[in-house]
């Protein structure tokens, strides 16, 4: 099994979105199923979920943590406890990136068939996933066919991972139904 680097998973994901538009643009809707049915996407009418839906479970939906950060991985998982979450639960569901040089950082796994949304702290402008835009989280937030939701980490001094920016960024996937603690 090949594991692609995340430049190559983008031209991989761009050429099938390529093929889509292309297929259902000369309306060759047997085509067009058929890669879908390959990929395992439903086509059915009432099954089309908008752009702006979540794709995945509430109750089993992971979030990404991610980027430079003055607060303790221990605290945020505290704080996770305290709003009801489980040891288990923390371990399967986030996923807590602390770092500030995100630039080899493989955001190809991270999508919306699994992922609630991305909780984006300080980054480099600069890497992988950067692409023709002027930084990764602007690529992260362009890419919304692909990526789930991105929610920026703000603080006084900019972007930056705090207790208490996450708690209120769960606290809204919670009440907005996007995600459930279990």
């Amino acid at each position: 099994m090949a594991v692609f680097d995340s430049e190559e998973c983008f031209e991989i994901v761009n050429k099938i979105q390529q093929k889509v538009y292309s297929l259902n643009a000369q309306d060759d809707s047997a085509t067009l199923f058929s890669v879908l049915d390959n990929l395992g996407i439903s086509h059915a009418k009432n099954d089309v979920v908008s752009e702006n839906e979540y794709y995945c479970d509430p109750h089993t939906a992971k979030i990404l943590i991610i980027g430079g950060s003055g607060t303790k991985k221990n605290h945020i998982e505290g704080m996770l406890k305290d709003l009801g979450f489980s040891s288990y639960s923390i371990k399967k569901r986030f996923d807590i990136v602390l770092e500030y040089d995100l630039k080899n950082y493989n955001f190809c796994r991270i999508n919306k068939t699994d992922y609630a949304a991305i909780l984006m702290g300080a980054s480099p402008h600069s890497g992988k996933e950067k692409g023709d835009n002027s930084s990764i989280l602007t690529s992260l937030e362009k890419n919304h066919d692909y990526y789930p939701p991105v929610i920026r980490l703000e603080s006084n001094s900019g972007l930056k991972v705090t207790k208490s920016n996450i708690e209120k960024a769960v606290r809204d996937l919670i009440e907005s139904g996007k995600i459930i603690v279990n």
